[in-house]
């Protein structure tokens, strides 16, 4: 029997592209900014937490991404809304009057948690994941206190912060996206700190226990969705490791989001 061995030709794997962290891809007025991947220690390492559930510090390896530069606007949210995309959270009876007549360029706050997910679908991402979330206003994971670095102290000159005698850094609610540029992390992410909430994907867990370590979302069924960043009409600090978490119907004038893909 005479065996014949054909050789068959192979296509040679093609080498992974060039990641450039901080590159930014502009589409219209939505930029977005490459985090490239990476191992860092997530949570509290320098102990100011006012809470363990910053706690313990561990190690996630996070994938490659992109990350909106700003949170979304309500003029990117309302075109979602006139496709059929999202849900008009003005809808409901209970949005607080800071929600009402904002500008094209403020923050759309007010969003429910599945609301929040929508609109990163409409975008053609995602909600991020905790981990992403944090390596993202890290810089890339590093051991940045805030998302400009570990000083100056949070300030009006940086963010727009809680309230302070009733007034929320001179706005009238969250101010316009990027209005404090002096605030912006090194790869030119605006409002990392405070302006309003960010809805991720993640359930809450009472502590970082158990948590993934491939950068994924930690979810579990019937339970408390996490918000970072801080926002107005808050006393939290605006730490990068700071956490909140909340019902998901919950919405408020300082709770929106920022997607990834």
């Amino acid at each position: 029997m005479l065996l014949l061995l054909i050789a068959c030709k192979t296509e040679p794997e093609k080498e992974a592209e060039p990641c450039t962290q901080g590159e930014t891809l502009c589409e219209g007025e939505r930029c977005w900014v490459k985090m490239c991947g990476g191992s860092f220690e997530m949570g509290a390492w320098h102990g100011l937490q006012l809470d363990e559930d910053e706690l313990p510090v561990h190690t996630v390896e996070i994938p490659s991404f992109e990350i909106l530069s700003t949170e979304v606007t309500v003029g990117t949210y309302n075109a979602c809304v006139a496709e059929g995309g999202c849900t008009d959270p003005m809808l409901r009876e209970d949005i607080p009057a800071f929600c009402q007549d904002r500008d094209d360029d403020h923050p759309r706050g007010c969003l429910e948690w599945s609301q929040a997910g929508d609109v990163c679908r409409w975008l053609g991402g995602r909600l991020p994941s905790e981990s992403e979330w944090e390596y993202a206003a890290r810089n890339a994971g590093k051991k940045n206190l805030f998302p400009w670095g570990n000083s100056p102290e949070p300030s009006c000159e940086l963010a727009v912060l809680g309230y302070t005698d009733g007034d929320p850094c001179g706005e009238a609610g969250p101010g316009h996206v990027c209005s404090r540029p002096e605030g912006n992390s090194p790869d030119g992410l605006c409002d990392m700190a405070g302006n309003i909430y960010e809805w991720v994907q993640d359930s809450y867990q009472g502590d970082y226990t158990g948590a993934p370590d491939d950068g994924s979302a930690w979810e579990r069924e019937d339970n408390y969705r996490i918000l970072r960043g801080g926002g107005i009409n808050s006393d939290e600090p605006v730490t990068t490791t700071n956490r909140v978490f909340h019902d998901p119907l919950f919405a408020y004038s300082g709770a929106g989001t920022r997607c990834v893909r």
